[in-house]
């Protein structure tokens, strides 16, 4: 299960720029149900007690989603994968005070539908083919000012323009825009073997991907997505890899980072893709909403 865990990690880095953990986000009670997972092995189960939640803070509002749509959630207390911390943690009680680093799900942007594990029949299948329309969505909690800075994907971009000083390996700007995105690709060869920068694969490594972004009405890059060349059969166990990382920043009344990965045909869809995740942040927002009146009223 960690190795599967750690493939996803790898795979969309949660580029939330943070470490990834594994989850203490389920809640175990009494009354538990097994869930067989089709990407685990027979001895990694999911454990999910019937009706739970996971709540917390996140990104200065209060949330609560349903464990059996969220994965992969972590708290600021809960330790990283790589600590030896990890095999002894046991978990507190969360409230909604406890402050959430981030989590998972995967969303069907077509239907705004969330991966509810109960209900996946066929889902795997659906991930594996070409064009899909399921992402993954990482949600990050901006907690310092390097995550607050206006400038920070303004930076991040202009080290990847200048991070090499081979004219052949450098990016460059293509003139026109594509979906309404500002593009960059490497437009050269490696000059021992020919082979297109963005292009190669195997002993070679993979490609330079081509970089878009997006920029806000401050004049700063907010949408920032990678897409890489190499071919779509590539895998690691049964998760497809994705075309494209995507990263979106959300300061407006939370401060959160979502780092979405979809098949590179699905960056037509960009705009809609954000937007469905903004979405379904927020539904998280108003259930906790929902149970904090029903409190106050109680009192």
């Amino acid at each position: 299960m960690k190795k599967w865990l750690l493939g996803l990690c790898l795979l969309f880095g949660l580029a939330t720029l943070s470490v990834c953990s594994f989850s203490d986000g389920i809640l175990i009670g009494k009354n538990q149900r097994k869930i067989q997972d089709a990407a685990f092995s027979d001895k990694g189960r999911v454990e999910v007690p019937e009706g739970s939640y996971t709540i917390g803070t996140l990104g200065g509002r209060k949330v609560r989603m349903s464990s059996y749509q969220v994965q992969d959630v972590s708290y600021t207390d809960t330790p990283t994968a790589f600590s030896k911390d990890w095999e002894t943690y046991k978990a507190p009680p969360r409230t909604y005070d406890s402050v959430l680093a981030g989590f998972d799900f995967y969303l069907n942007y077509e239907t705004g539908v969330i991966r509810d594990i109960r209900h996946d029949d066929g889902f795997y299948d659906e991930l594996k083919a070409s064009d899909t329309p399921w992402v993954f969505v990482g949600v990050g909690n901006n907690l310092d000012s390097l995550d607050k800075s206006p400038t920070r994907w303004d930076d991040f971009v202009a080290m990847k323009l200048r991070e090499s000083d081979q004219p052949h390996d450098q990016y460059v700007r293509v003139p026109e825009k594509e979906y309404g995105l500002e593009k960059y690709i490497v437009k050269g060869s490696d000059p021992e073997t020919s082979i297109p920068y963005r292009e190669r694969v195997g002993k070679y490594g993979l490609g330079k991907e081509d970089i878009f972004v997006a920029w806000d009405k401050d004049g700063h890059i907010n949408t920032y997505i990678s897409c890489g060349n190499y071919p779509y059969s590539l895998k690691i166990d049964y998760v497809v890899i994705p075309q494209c990382s995507h990263k979106f920043v959300i300061h407006k009344d939370i401060d959160v980072i979502l780092s979405i990965g979809y098949d590179r045909k699905r960056i037509r869809d960009w705009r809609k893709i954000e937007n469905e995740a903004m979405k379904a942040v927020w539904s998280f927002v108003a259930a906790a909403d929902a149970d904090r009146t029903v409190d106050a009223h109680k009192e």
